[in-house]
């Protein structure tokens, strides 16, 4: 009589008197398939949706391995059916393939196992009807807690874990709070650092605190967090906001604080002073504001310097409180030192630019249009070209540039020793003067 085979492994059980001779080589195939159903790591390479994981009777195929890896490269989702739908299998899967894997063998319950996850799934060879099961869905862990009393010297409470030595106590706390752990050494409560989110506790000095929601209960630097609460750093603490905090008042504290935000306005609290300079960062795109008391003796006067992008079209510095002492504006001409042709920009605004003696060859200098670069009405910059300098043509591209005395438009040309003016006069009209122009 022929042989038979396993329902659910495929080994061959050979017939009474039959392979004389030749049994040797089955009964090793057979030896090898019992090697793969006990211990056998299969690496299943996957492609496209779909995927057969087969048992062959009496022959070695991937539906014999213990162990199933998928990888290769499926275009999504891939469902993988396992064959025949009759035998029983018990499979460790651990899904490499970069995308879902769907074990399926009838129509009955199927099992997920995600990206990067990992299951013990079981076929119950029911037929038309087989189902797949994850039985690590029914495992029963042990909470965390419980385990985590057998280190020395870890015990837990409610929503924290504490950890003590023979000098010290530490606790991580308020694990239940959104996004947020605070590390606190629990005998020196004063020394602690907070990551996440959610209120923070007192700070002393030498603390850092990253956060994303409200900042409350700090000492001696005042921060209100968009009016919601104040609160205050000590010495030589660092705050960075999550860029959705405006930080709208800062007061006079101790030195060495630094403040990072998207804060709109940065103030000194009246009647207060500072001793040191406190150190502000902001990046709102309304540009952050420093204001300063202007002495030590005087806290409710102060002066307001602005980032460049909150200044006025201008370019101005406001002095609220302007005293006797004070000056505004430029104490000079500040220079910018061409040496090839240059195209002014914006902040070459109130400056002079310069030709070189030691660039001897003619260049273009140009006054871009307007449209280019909205030079406000008033501007002024002056052109000069040093002894031994080559040739300066002052050109000017679709706006007007008015030669002052006889009204002529067009390029200028400004020869060495020379020195010209041009003043902005409206959005679109310059008018120049100078020596040695032309």
């Amino acid at each position: 009589m022929p042989s038979t085979y396993t329902t659910n492994g495929g080994i061959e059980l050979i017939a009474t008197g039959e392979q004389s001779g030749t049994w040797g080589s089955t009964t090793n195939t057979n030896l090898q398939i019992i090697d793969r159903l006990t211990n056998g790591v299969g690496a299943i390479s996957l492609s496209g949706t779909t995927h057969t994981l087969t048992t062959t009777d009496g022959a070695l195929s991937d539906g014999q391995f213990a162990v199933l890896v998928f990888g290769g490269s499926p275009s999504g989702t891939n469902t993988v059916t396992i064959s025949p739908n009759d035998a029983d299998h018990v499979y460790i899967v651990k899904n490499n393939s970069g995308q879902s894997v769907v074990l399926t063998q009838g129509s009955g319950g199927n099992v997920t196992v995600a990206n990067g996850k990992s299951a013990i799934v079981y076929a119950d060879g029911a037929g038309a009807g087989a189902e797949v099961v994850d039985v690590t869905n029914d495992f029963d862990f042990q909470p965390l807690d419980a385990g985590l009393t057998s280190i020395a010297g870890l015990t837990t409470a409610a929503n924290k874990m504490i950890y003590t030595t023979a000098s010290d106590t530490y606790a991580v706390t308020d694990l239940t709070a959104a996004g947020r752990a605070l590390l606190d050494d629990a005998d020196a409560a004063t020394q602690r650092t907070t990551l996440g989110l959610g209120s923070i506790a007192t700070q002393a000095a030498n603390n850092v605190s990253i956060t994303g929601g409200s900042i409350t209960g700090i000492t001696d630097l005042t921060v209100s967090d968009g009016g919601t609460g104040a609160s205050s750093f000590t010495a030589n603490n660092v705050l960075l906001g999550n860029g959705t905090s405006s930080f709208q008042t800062v007061a006079p504290g101790t030195s060495g604080n630094v403040l990072t935000s998207n804060g709109t306005t940065w103030t000194s609290t009246a009647g207060t002073s500072l001793a040191t300079p406190l150190a502000v960062v902001g990046n709102s795109s309304a540009g952050a504001e420093i204001r300063l008391p202007e002495d030590t003796d005087n806290g409710t006067s102060y002066v307001a310097l602005k980032a460049p992008d909150a200044l006025d079209a201008n370019r101005t510095l406001t002095v609220p409180n302007p005293g006797s002492n004070e000056t505004l504006g430029f104490l000079n001409i500040p220079q910018n030192s061409q040496s090839a042709s240059y195209t002014l920009v914006l902040s070459d605004s109130g400056k002079h630019i310069l030709h070189p003696s030691a660039d001897t060859t003619a260049r273009t200098f140009t006054i871009p249009a307007n449209g280019s670069v909205a030079f406000p009405v008033g501007t002024a910059v002056t052109f000069i070209n040093q002894n031994g300098g080559g040739d300066i043509t002052i050109a000017i591209t679709t706006d007007t540039l008015r030669l002052a005395g006889d009204g002529s438009t067009g390029s200028r040309t400004l020869t060495a020793n020379g020195i010209a003016t041009c003043v902005k006069i409206t959005s679109t009209e310059w008018i120049i003067s100078g020596t040695n122009l032309t």
